[in-house]
């Protein structure tokens, strides 16, 4: 759609007085009557179909068929999941696209490898299993075809389930009656919406003459 075709010339012979076509060709497309060529430029996406050309002079004629179709560009995409909360080490349920038209490739930007998720190139389904944690984030989803591309956003944040630890460290210091040691814990609660990382602390008191107390 939209792109000028290269003429197509007939090869006959004889000598031809005039030429036609049955049924007419694609809109934006036409034939020459004295010269039989086909040119023009598609205005609009049209499944293939047969096209009988004529080629005749006062003595006869002579006819040769022709498939034609005109691909028009991908349009409207859309996810059935286009605002996704996701879990790490959770499969996700196939996030599958539509769209208008047809699509022979898939791609995403920023790639969803870095989350452990993948885009069927041919289907534009995505599937995985995710592997880190993400701030919510947009991927631009494009669909294309030889005549043209259209894009989408998939948003997608990926939560770690609670009592997964994300981050430790032990550190230490000293109260004015005794050392203190601990071990911090960062987790996430996976509240959707939220991007608060809480801190969880399981401290260990160990005075010098006192128990050790944990809480």
């Amino acid at each position: 759609v939209n792109a000028a075709i290269t003429n197509n010339n007939p090869v006959v012979t004889g000598t031809v007085t005039g030429f036609s076509v049955s049924p007419a060709l694609p809109a934006g497309l036409t034939l020459n009557t004295t010269t039989g060529v086909i040119s023009g430029t598609p205005t609009a996406g049209v499944a293939a179909a047969n096209y009988t050309v004529s080629a005749s002079n006062p003595a006869g004629s002579t006819t040769v068929q022709l498939n034609l179709a005109v691909i028009a560009g991908p349009s409207n995409l859309s996810y059935a999941n286009s605002n996704a909360v996701y879990f790490v080490g959770t499969p996700i349920t196939a996030n599958v696209p539509s769209l208008t038209g047809a699509a022979t490739s898939f791609s995403s930007n920023p790639p969803l490898s870095t989350i452990g998720l993948a885009i069927n190139p041919t289907t534009g389904v995505i599937t995985g299993t995710p592997s880190a944690f993400q701030w919510t984030t947009d991927y631009i989803i494009t669909a294309s075809n030889p005549a043209g591309s259209t894009t989408t956003t998939v948003t997608i944040t990926v939560y770690v389930p609670v009592g997964i630890r994300i981050h430790s460290k032990s550190v230490s210091f000293r109260l004015p009656d005794g050392a203190v040691s601990a071990r911090l814990s960062v987790v996430q609660l996976p509240y959707p919406g939220s991007r608060d990382l809480r801190a969880i602390a399981v401290v260990h008191r160990r005075y010098t003459l006192g128990p050790v107390f944990e809480f």
